[in-house]
């Protein structure tokens, strides 16, 4: 069988560069990195700040926990989606409840996001209305972080 270039422009972005790199076709930039900062398991520098951000807040008692991809959730058939963090809330002697956290690049004033992230983590909190899911991504300027709230 022969894989053309128009199929691998229909793969997922996540596999798009790989399979390009093993066909001998030229890899863009972009698309390089996309592989490169989406390692399963492994923090890229922007979560790895804001997993810092999270344990200032445990110390602070702002929240109780948090672990890094510690759930999966199933979208549909043969689609899911894992957050890149489960928050827990309240303090480490009254749990309140737990939210997901997606870390987000930012791109001027607001995120970026790959076009199936974002379906994703949507369709993730029309699923599950109970859950509070959250976009995050680094505040221009400052180490701060900036927050949408993503409705079902």
């Amino acid at each position: 069988m022969t894989i053309s270039k128009s199929d691998i422009a229909n793969l997922p972005a996540a596999y798009r560069a790989e399979v390009a790199r093993q066909m001998g076709e030229k890899v863009s930039a972009k698309a390089a990195q996309h592989l490169l900062s989406h390692a399963p398991g492994k923090m890229n520098k922007t979560e790895a700040r804001y997993a810092d951000h999270l344990k200032l807040r445990v110390a602070a008692g702002e929240m109780a926990a948090f672990k890094f991809e510690a759930i999966k959730l199933r979208i549909a058939e043969r689609c899911f989606y894992t957050p890149d963090f489960l928050v827990l809330g309240g303090s480490a002697v009254a749990w309140d409840g737990f939210e997901f956290h997606e870390v987000k690049g930012r791109k001027g004033e607001s995120y970026y996001a790959q076009e199936d992230a974002v379906v994703k983590i949507k369709a993730a909190a029309a699923l599950f209305p109970y859950w509070t899911f959250r976009i995050v991504w680094p505040a221009p300027g400052s180490s701060g972080w900036r927050e949408k709230v993503i409705k079902p």
